[in-house]
């Protein structure tokens, strides 16, 4: 009885409750674009842009990718108790500078500095899209030590 009772919600866990009528949508990355032929002392401290997977912004001193744009809409049927459900919404970046690269996921509405680039996902929408906003974060000096 117990195995059974197992398998059951091992079943239920992995298909989900809501079943057929989930709406779950991930675009991945495309091919990068080629980059700007811009020099360093033109490119801008902040970026604004909808994106999709695979596109990149060009920042002074740094590249950020947009890896995956994820909207992922699972929400509890009626008369059903779930769960998990809802709404998944989030942005995967990757950002590039002159000491190396790191990836991060922000979710819709949050922010997060990666290799001092802050980067903000404003929203994120059906199709995927997602509004962002990308900046070279100042990063404060430390002050000296008083001893």
């Amino acid at each position: 009885m117990k195995v059974r009772t197992a398998v059951l919600l091992l079943a239920f866990l992995w298909c989900g409750c809501a079943g057929d009528k989930a709406n779950k949508k991930a675009e991945p990355a495309a091919p990068a674009a080629e980059p700007s032929k811009q020099t360093a002392g033109q490119l801008p401290q902040l970026a604004r842009a909808t994106v999709k997977g695979g596109e990149e912004l060009l920042l002074d001193g740094a590249t950020v990718r947009v890896l995956m744009v994820t909207y992922i809409n699972q929400p509890c049927p009626k008369d059903v108790q779930c769960v998990h459900s809802g709404v998944i919404r989030s942005v995967r970046f990757q950002v590039q500078n002159a000491d190396g690269q790191d990836e991060a996921v922000v979710e819709a509405g949050g922010e997060k500095v990666v290799r001092t680039v802050m980067l903000r996902v404003q929203d994120v929408t059906e199709g995927p899209s997602a509004m962002v906003e990308v900046q070279r974060a100042v990063m404060p000096k430390a002050l000296p030590l008083k001893g």
